[in-house]
């Protein structure tokens, strides 16, 4: 499962936007399921104060690179390759767009086209 957390800390917890709800439903399931964090290298903080309820995550995925649960704390297992694009998400395909399409300063970031 794929979450959005709004900070993470050295303990593979997560803090995310409500009240536990999701860790409740979560724990209450049959089945433990894989838990993948998406958040951002600045919303790593000293301790989200973690409750009881709360589900562990097993990896945490930043702009600045993957950080996986090892021993009851995260390890950093390593950065992105260099973008060959000034796109975010290279994957996505818009360099494939028309560059038309969008006026002539398509790419926010500067590069020329």
């Amino acid at each position: 499962m794929i979450l959005t957390l709004s900070k993470v800390c050295a303990i593979p917890r997560r803090l995310g936007y409500g009240g536990g709800f999701l860790d409740r439903t979560l724990a209450a399931l049959p089945v433990r399921l894989h838990v993948i964090g998406i958040a951002c290298e600045r919303g790593h903080v000293g301790s989200i104060h973690p409750q009881p309820w709360d589900v562990p995550v097993d990896c945490v995925v930043t702009e600045g690179g993957v950080y996986a649960r090892r021993e009851g704390r995260f390890e950093f297992l390593g950065a992105p390759a260099p973008a060959r694009s000034c796109l975010a998400a290279p994957v996505c395909y818009a360099e494939e767009v028309d560059p038309e399409y969008f006026g002539p300063r398509a790419c926010l970031c500067g590069h020329a086209r």
